[in-house]
């Protein structure tokens, strides 16, 4: 049976995933600190999935860029107002903070505000005019209640220990596959970017997740690949590409075995 946590977390996915069919918003989650038993449950909110946004953050130095300038969102965040904004690749999007009682959670990123119809020219662009910014709020408002409720259910449930060697590592294993699942990633990979072996990353990730740290990243992707084949129209090898799988024959295979259907299944049952 799910604790009130979980449920939580459910019903936020599934809100985010509604308004992502629903009024094509592309929403992120930034900085919300989860522990991690519930980290894959948001990882997929974690950042944009456009191609602009894929492409900028892989050339180079472009996802240290993106990081920078979010160190000049979360002082505005202070403030605890919403705002309109653009970044420094020249995406616009609101940013509505998490902030209680002063206490700062995190933000929530809205871009791809395209309200209009699909057949409408400005569907297509990356920055269609975007709306009043009360019509977003009116739509994020019951996101952002559910995470400052979210927050007190964890903060009741923090009496685990943090302090081992362990748990820390596989929080950085944690952030790191956050960041970049979307990308080719091999063990060595993780490996080293976070100075450890491979071999006692896996050992590590194994003993706190329960399976091996490669097959986690694939479920990463796999979710993910879910969510862009109910909320876009493109095609599956666009979305294999996406998500990280150079083969989309092996994509189709993989998502088949996973989830029971194949990829062109699973968007029309859910048509």
């Amino acid at each position: 049976m799910k604790n009130t946590c979980e449920r939580l977390l459910d019903e936020i996915g599934n809100y985010i995933r509604r308004l992502t069919v629903d009024y094509h918003l592309e929403i992120c989650i930034c900085d919300f600190k989860l522990p991690a038993a519930y980290h894959r449950i948001l990882t997929t909110f974690g950042g944009h999935v456009n191609e602009y946004c894929r492409q900028t953050k892989t050339a180079p130095r472009g996802y240290n860029r993106c990081l920078w300038m979010q160190k000049f969102v979360r002082e505005k965040c202070k403030k605890d107002e919403p705002f309109f904004g653009t970044c420094y690749a020249g995406v616009s999007e609101f940013v509505f903070p998490i902030v209680e009682n002063g206490q700062y959670y995190g933000f929530i990123s809205v871009s791809g505000y395209r309200l209009a119809n699909r057949n409408d020219a400005s569907y297509q662009t990356l920055n269609p005019t975007p709306p009043p910014l009360t019509d977003i709020q009116a739509l994020i408002a019951p996101l952002i209640n559910s995470f400052k409720l979210l927050s007190h259910h964890l903060a009741d449930k923090h009496n685990e220990s943090v302090s081992s060697r362990q748990v820390r590592v596989y929080g950085e294993i944690l952030r790191f596959l956050s960041e970049k699942y979307l990308q080719k990633i091999a063990l060595k990979d993780v490996a080293d970017e976070l100075h450890y072996s491979a071999s006692y990353l896996e050992h590590v990730f194994r003993k706190e997740n329960g399976m091996p740290l490669m097959k986690y990243l694939r479920l990463l992707k796999l979710e993910k690949a879910k969510e862009l084949l109910l909320a876009t129209d493109k095609s599956v090898l666009d979305i294999a590409e996406t998500v990280g799988f150079e083969d989309s024959n092996y994509f189709t295979a993989v998502f088949t075995n996973v989830f029971g259907l194949s990829p062109r299944a699973f968007r029309k049952s859910n048509e």
